[in-house]
Order: C-alpha cells, then structure tokens, then sequence
C-alpha cells in the first residue's frame, strides 16, 4: 500500500506542478520581424507556446523597445534583450528561449513625397482664387514645399488651409495637417508667391504733367499686376479726357494717380446754381469763387443775395448746391 500511495503522489506532481510554480513556457525569437506601432512588444517579434493563457498574455505584453519614427528599424543583440526582458519584471524562471545573436525590428510606414504637399497646396490656392471671384491669369511660383514625409500605416487625410488669405505679390502661407486614421500626426507648411496677370493701360510715349490724354496715347499690354495693389487702370474711359498728373515715359504702367480729371471750371465765371429740396429744383445765377474738376466741391456766389454758398460741380456750367 505504502509503495502504490508512493506511485500516485509521484505521478501527481508529473501532471499537476505544485501551487505557486509556472507552468513552461516556450519562446523563439525571431531575428527579424516588422510592427507597426512604436512599441515593440514581445509578441510582435516571438512565438510564445505555454499551458498557462495568463501567463502567455503577460509574456506577448512585455515592451522589449521603441521606435518612435515610422520606417526605421531597431537592431539589439541578445544580451541587450535578456536585459530588457529581466528588467521588465515577468517571471522568466520557467521560460525556454530560442534567442538569435541579432534581433532586427524594422517599423512599417508609408511616405509622402513633397510632389503630393505641393500639388494639395497649389490646389486649395487655386480654389481660393476661383472663390474669390479671379478671373484673370495668375501663376503661382514655389517657394518652400515641406519635404517628404514618413507615415505610421493607417489612412491618410489632409486639412489645408490658407490662413492669412492670399497675397499676391508677398508670401502665401499654405498649412497642411496630416491625419492617420483621423488622429492628427503632423502639421507642415507650404509658401508661395501668386503673380496675377492683366491687360494694363500703359504709355504709347512719353506723356507730360497737364497734358491732356488721347486714345492714341494709350496702349493695352499685358502686366504683372501685383504690385499696383489694384491702383492700375484697366479701362480707357479712367484715362482719355483727363489730364496728366505726372510726366511718364514710354510703357509705364498708369496708375489712378497719374491722371487727374480736367479742370472744367474756371474762378470767376457765371455758373448756374443748382439748389433740390424735396423733390423741387430751384437754379439761379452765381459766380464761381475757385476753380475745380467735376465732382469737386467749391465756394460761390449767389448774384443776387451775394451769399458765399458751397457746391458740387455737375458740369462745366452747373454747380449743386449744398450745405
């Protein structure tokens, strides 16, 4: 009996360890593996087998190292992994390991090339122009295109956006953020400068201060126009009939300041006084008191009250009353 009772406690402890001591464990690590996040965990890189499921799921958790960037690849040797694996604080003390000399580790990514941030930025360019209402040409020059960039796996979108609006002839500010999988994961930043192009009025030839300006003086000519901040005249009725402000030579640009409405009414004429109150128009006679332009307010004089009134000339005989 003793020797049967004996038998059985030894096959007992065969099949059933005593409490307390872990169950085997077999692991093999693999001398190269890819991940695709940055931490690098043991079941990433290992074949784990073992009877305990806790004990496994422990083991496949423990971080062995990181890699931060997409695309880079982490190289440690197995003396540097048994230290990482006994500083982790996992029993290993039941553990079989099948460790190679080298451990490789390379992190999967995808790219994207700064030809895709230049095309997306030049896009959300064109788009704001064409929102705003511009119709004539333009080109836009590249300045600085954010270099290519490493991904982690996952889907890519984009949120582009111009800030500061664009500024033709200055620096254009274009931020692109890069999302994966919705979750923002950079932000980079694209500048360029919009040239806009139109036909301009420019000098035929030189045109001198006072004189006044023909048709035939003027030509149509295709101008970068960034630089006139919209000063530049566009329409031959803004020039012919006026008078120059300036003298100009040959091809300059006109720009609003550099004509001037004629002067149209001279000090000291008879004009017709023109007075509206109520839908009712009253005129009567007066003396111009200062030379002007159409549009120009002056001073005149009633002939008959003599009252110093003040006007807006209508025409080169006619001055509006107001007050």
């Amino acid at each position: 009996m003793k020797k049967l009772g004996l038998g059985l406690f030894i096959g007992w402890l065969v099949f059933f360890p005593a409490g307390g001591l872990a169950a085997p464990v077999s692991i093999t690590v693999a001398p190269s593996s890819e991940i695709s996040a940055a931490a690098v965990y043991l079941g990433d890189i290992a074949q784990i087998s073992g009877e305990d499921p806790l004990q496994v799921a422990d083991l496949r958790a423990v971080v062995v190292g990181k890699i931060p960037i997409p695309g880079n690849t982490m190289e440690i040797s197995s003396q540097v992994f048994t230290l990482r694996m006994n500083a982790s604080g996992v029993d290993c003390s039941e553990v079989n390991w099948d460790v190679p000399a080298a451990i490789s580790v390379h992190r999967l990514s995808q790219t994207i090339a700064a030809s895709e941030f230049e095309q997306l930025a030049r896009q959300k360019i064109t788009e704001q122009l064409r929102e705003g209402g511009e119709t004539r040409r333009y080109t836009i020059e590249t300045l600085t295109v954010p270099q290519k960039l490493n991904l982690p796996q996952g889907e890519v979108t984009y949120e582009v956006m111009v800030p500061s609006g664009i500024k033709p002839a200055l620096t254009t500010t274009v931020s692109l953020t890069v999302l994966v999988d919705g979750k923002i994961y950079k932000k980079v930043v694209y500048r360029a400068r919009v040239h806009i192009y139109e036909n301009v009025l420019v000098a035929a030839r030189p045109l001198v201060r006072q004189e006044l300006v023909a048709a035939a003086d003027l030509r149509f000519q295709p101008k970068e126009i960034n630089a006139y901040s919209g000063a530049c005249l566009t329409d031959l009725k803004d020039a012919v009939g006026f008078i120059m402000a300036r003298n100009v030579s040959a091809g300059t640009v006109l720009l609003k300041n550099m004509v001037d409405k004629p002067i149209i009414m001279q000090q000291g004429l008879p004009v017709h006084l023109l007075a509206r109150f109520h839908g009712i128009s009253v005129q009567t006679e007066g003396i111009a008191l200062q030379s002007g332009r159409e549009g120009d307010r002056i001073r005149v004089r009633n002939a008959a009250s003599k009252k110093i009134l003040y006007g807006k000339i209508i025409d080169s005989n006619t001055v509006e009353i107001s007050e």
